[in-house]
């Protein structure tokens, strides 16, 4: 199966694909380094409207689009909802980082970890 991916994250994406997928990786100008018409799958990456308006020009048989942000309003455009495309978002992947981040900043403030970091750095005596 062939997909649209970013090139941005190909180094760490490449390793992970199966062998029966064929990537085309487009940069974030929207250039192709395949010929992206057969591809089944777009992961979007963060790119404008002009990227996708030039992907979904390309890929004739695009039926997934999937976006790494939560909202997809962005990407509801008359050429993705006049096509039978399946649209999917990653709400939610980041809830449990953020959420350990934020308790991160509150420790961090309630118990003043940075006056203690300051004082230890102080020479005794």
């Amino acid at each position: 199966m062939k997909i649209i991916v970013p090139a941005q994250i190909r180094a760490l994406l490449e390793p992970q694909l199966p062998a029966d997928i064929a990537p085309v990786w487009i940069d974030p100008d929207g250039n192709f380094t395949g010929d992206p018409a057969p591809a089944l799958a777009y992961f979007r990456w963060w790119t404008g409207r002009p990227v996708l308006e030039k992907v979904l020009a390309a890929a004739a048989d695009l039926r997934w689009l999937h976006t790494p942000s939560a909202g997809v309003d962005h990407l509801l455009i008359p050429p993705v909802l006049e096509r039978d495309i399946t649209l999917t978002n990653s709400a939610g992947v980041h809830a449990i980082p953020i959420a350990e981040f934020v308790m991160g900043f509150v420790l961090n403030h309630s118990k003043q970890l940075p006056a203690y970091a300051a004082a230890q750095a102080r020479p005794l005596g």
